[in-house]
């Protein structure tokens, strides 16, 4: 199998079943839903980040999800509004600080180049790469389910 092949995926969606109807969170309007947990539960498989950054937390589904695949990979979980976080993850600390605003302090470069930012504030995707890039990291997702019609002008 080619490095980028994901023909596989398809090898993964029974775990992916078993473990989503154990998901504590049954209403995630707004929230990531099974087909992006999905995609995810097949990348974090994959990649197996030792650490895993995630802007945009909302509920905790994907938090749940992390927790469910990498029992004790590290999460940092960045979320303006701590206040509607219904799943409280193992191993996750919950900051409100922008992902524009962390610097190689708080993750040093060679602990990036091990770590997923999963991506699921609705910012500027451009401004979050390039950010990322420099402090060096190297694996990103991006989830962002807008709502209808929003975010294409």
């Amino acid at each position: 199998m080619k490095k980028n092949d994901t023909s596989d995926i398809k090898d993964y969606i029974d775990g992916f079943l078993e473990i989503y109807e154990r998901r504590p969170i049954k209403e995630n309007s707004g929230g990531t839903l099974s087909v992006n947990l999905l995609h995810l539960f097949y990348i974090i498989k994959k990649l197996k980040p030792s650490r895993i950054i995630e802007s945009g937390v909302f509920k905790g589904q994907t938090t749940w999800l992390i927790n469910e695949i990498l029992p004790d990979t590290k999460i940092v979980g960045i979320e303006p509004a701590l206040h509607q976080v219904t799943y409280e993850g193992k191993n996750t600390k919950y900051i409100t600080t922008d992902f524009l605003k962390i610097t190689n302090d708080f993750i040093p470069k060679e602990v990036a180049k091990d770590t997923l930012i999963i991506f699921d504030d609705h910012q500027d995707a451009y401004k979050r790469i390039m950010h990322a890039h420099k402090l060096g990291f190297k694996n990103f997702y991006f989830d962002d389910n807008y709502p209808e019609f929003c975010g294409m002008r």
